[in-house]
């Protein structure tokens, strides 16, 4: 997770912003829960919201202003980001949020069986000593916690968000065209899955009885399953979370399609779209593949700015588009509506 800090002066940097990043624990350090007040879990939340805190008291020694920040996260970063809208532990903090591809409506973004998981570890730690590769079929993430002093969750993310239970933010969200299709660059585990899901479609859902109709098997429909996998573990929850929070507050919503040399991923599916999980953080950071990014494409170049700009422009005004410019064509983007979403 990452905050951008608006200055409280002008500034010879180009976007006039300035960017902190926040450090915090993760797998069972971050996240192990006993279920109970003996090991809550959620410290990696925590070390975010102290990161906060941090910024709030000491940002306006590095040319920051604290009633200006803007919190933002790619993937597990941006569930991090809406799990901070969510908890009042948080409140006051910030005063907008950008979820880049990730919510805590997201599956992969909390953890039901965290006390199943404690005691598998606790036993394995009995039988041999427990390295970081042996615990990594753990899924070690935010869970609900029991009610007490220090708690940062205690109420389902989906409550919260449906009944309005949330930090009153401008929220600024999205996803790629197609998140999974990366699933396709090793085509043979790709197929050994699908042919896995298949046998057990109970490990397409955790609801058991959910059924699926497909006109042919998954393994001989790789678009479907691109689209599959795609909409139940990023689109469908993440629009969702987008549509529920517009009831209770400024919504922006996204859906990155831009496929270019920069993003640097050229596995394609037919019949299934292109851009997929993480290929547009190329155009927001400078990488070693595209720190010379000037030197690039022009179409790069001009999707970069605009994807930079956006994410600046909320930060600093809390409308990604505050006013007509030739970058965008002369187009304003429109907030996102119970009645008006469209994607």
């Amino acid at each position: 997770m990452r905050c951008l800090v608006m200055p409280d002066h002008i500034t010879s940097w180009k976007y006039d912003v300035v960017v902190v990043t926040v450090s915090y624990r993760v797998g069972p350090l971050g996240f192990l829960s006993t279920g109970d007040t003996v090991i809550p879990g959620n410290y990696g939340l925590k070390d975010q919201n102290l990161g906060l805190k941090w910024v709030q008291d000491n940002i306006k020694y590095f040319g920051g202003d604290p009633d200006k920040v803007t919190i933002f996260g790619h993937s597990a970063g941006a569930a991090s980001v809406t799990f901070q809208t969510i908890s009042k532990k948080s409140a006051g903090l910030f005063r907008a949020a950008i979820a880049e591809s990730g919510s805590a409506l997201c599956p992969w973004a909390y953890q039901r069986h965290h006390k199943e998981m404690a005691y598998q570890l606790a036993l394995l730690s009995t039988e041999s000593p427990v390295h970081y590769q042996m615990v990594q079929g753990f899924w070690f993430t935010p869970v609900v916690e029991a009610e007490h002093e220090t708690a940062f969750i205690t109420e389902e993310m989906y409550t919260s968000v449906a009944n309005g239970v949330v930090n009153d933010v401008p929220l600024l969200m999205g996803i790629t065209s197609e998140e999974q299709v990366y699933k396709a660059y090793n085509i043979d585990n790709f197929e050994k899955e699908l042919e896995q899901c298949e046998n057990n479609v109970a490990l397409l859902s955790e609801k058991k009885s959910t059924k699926f109709i497909l006109k042919k098997p998954l393994q001989d429909d790789l678009a479907a399953a691109v689209k599959y996998f795609s909409d139940m573990s990023f689109s469908r929850p993440i629009i969702h979370h987008a549509r529920l929070q517009s009831h209770f507050s400024e919504v922006y919503f996204y859906v990155f399609s831009y496929h270019g040399p920069l993003g640097g991923f050229n596995v394609t599916v037919e019949g299934a779209d292109e851009v997929t999980h993480s290929e547009d953080y190329q155009y927001l950071w400078a990488y070693s593949n595209n720190s010379d990014l000037y030197s690039n494409i022009p179409e790069d170049v001009l999707t970069s700015e605009r994807y930079v700009t956006l994410f600046t422009n909320f930060a600093k005004t809390l409308n990604p588009t505050p006013q007509i410019s030739s970058l965008f064509e002369n187009i304003t983007w429109p907030k996102a509506t119970p009645d008006n979403f469209s994607i």
